[in-house]
């Protein structure tokens, strides 16, 4: 699995970015600049998922499978438990990180995502074939009213790179994820954020991580789904507030 590694020097265990469904590395740029721009003292390494940019193989079939070969490159990389921070499919992948290996997790950062994750119906419907459909719906319900122009088309132009295949197999494996029986094991020290104006995954959602017992959650205002991009200002803070929280 190929990375894109940030603040490589910085002496700390890393924090791990992982991106949504048929995304990639990308999706979070502009949050790990944030962070770099703020004196961030660990390295990010932005991961690509198999089957997602620099990733080449298959796309997984299910987010256990994800979740595997995300603690298969924490493993290897032999800095002990690191940080996880996923967006939408990102965060399901870091729920099963932080409950099924938590040995190798030391706080998670959840956002734009929830403990179940419904896929529309109509969307499953129009993958693989007609992806032609799906950008242009991505941009009329992946961010908020006014949001910048230059962020939605580099955010469509990524995911217009992902094999349409590969785009199904993550929403399917998004639509069979739940996790909400098993909120009271997640003790990992974790944040979780949601834009009140998310339309793929509701706010409302992400509320339900309240039922976890080391968990912080907040609704961020004016925002959609794409919290990484929208706001990489207030997903940085999330960053640096589990990082604040352990050695």
């Amino acid at each position: 699995m190929q990375a894109h590694i940030r603040n490589e020097k910085a002496a700390k265990a890393p924090v791990i970015m992982i991106h949504g469904a048929a995304g990639n590395s990308g999706a979070w740029v502009l949050t790990a600049r944030a962070l770099m721009n703020d004196g961030f003292d660990r390295p990010m390494h932005l991961i690509d998922l198999p089957g997602h940019g620099a990733t080449g193989g298959e796309a997984c079939s299910s987010i256990e499978e994800y979740a595997q070969v995300a603690a298969d490159y924490i493993a290897g990389l032999n800095a002990g438990p690191c940080v996880v921070a996923g967006h939408s499919m990102g965060g399901a992948i870091s729920q099963i990180l932080a409950l099924d290996h938590a040995d190798l997790v030391s706080g998670a950062v959840l956002v734009g995502t929830g403990p179940r994750i419904l896929v529309s119906p109509a969307l499953l419907e129009m993958l693989p074939d007609r992806y032609d459909l799906f950008i242009p719906m991505i941009e009329q319900f992946g961010f908020a009213p006014g949001a910048d122009r230059a962020i939605i088309q580099a955010a469509l132009d990524d995911m217009g790179k992902c094999d349409p295949k590969t785009a199904k197999a993550d929403f399917e494996a998004c639509n069979r994820f739940d996790v909400r029986h098993r909120l009271g094991e997640l003790t990992t020290p974790s944040v979780a954020i949601s834009g009140e104006l998310d339309q793929l995954i509701p706010a409302k959602v992400g509320a339900k991580f309240t039922a976890a017992p080391n968990l912080t959650f907040r609704v961020i205002p004016g925002i959609g789904h794409m919290l990484p991009m929208e706001t990489p200002g207030e997903t940085a803070k999330a960053v640096k507030e589990i990082c604040s929280k352990i050695r």
